[in-house]
């Protein structure tokens, strides 16, 4: 029968498919990842950078309070979340992003290079 040409074109066809559908249901179901943000120390409500984030993000945030496992370490005066699951649990405001991909943008021009996102387990308190 000899090989199969088409094989390699058909799964590329079938992955340009499947990983998009897979990225809607992976939001749907962990309730919208992408349009969350953990706020620790600067950025949360008491933080000095609260009002850039406020601007960064216009205004409009809708903050809810959350736990995260890890830890909150220090190098060269930035501190930054570090996951760990021996770590504490961590107190943030978790921030709903209306435009995550703009929003994002801008957080990491604020921050410059070393600034790095990181899928973490998030417990969102329940809204009363």
């Amino acid at each position: 029968m000899g090989p199969d040409l088409k094989f390699a074109e058909r799964n590329k066809a079938i992955i340009n498919v499947a990983v998009p559908l897979m990225r809607k249901i992976f939001e749907v179901l962990f309730d919208y990842p992408s349009k969350r943000l953990c706020l620790y120390a600067t950025f949360k409500s008491d933080g000095i950078n609260h009002n850039f984030l406020k601007d960064t993000l216009q205004n409009n945030i809708e903050l809810r309070h959350g736990t995260v496992i890890g830890r909150i370490q220090n190098k060269d005066n930035n501190q930054y979340f570090e996951a760990s699951n021996d770590g504490g649990k961590i107190e943030v405001e978790v921030a709903t992003l209306n435009n995550p991909e703009m929003d994002l943008k801008r957080l990491k021009e604020f921050e410059g290079p070393n600034y790095a996102l990181m899928m973490v387990r998030c417990e969102i308190e329940k809204e009363e």
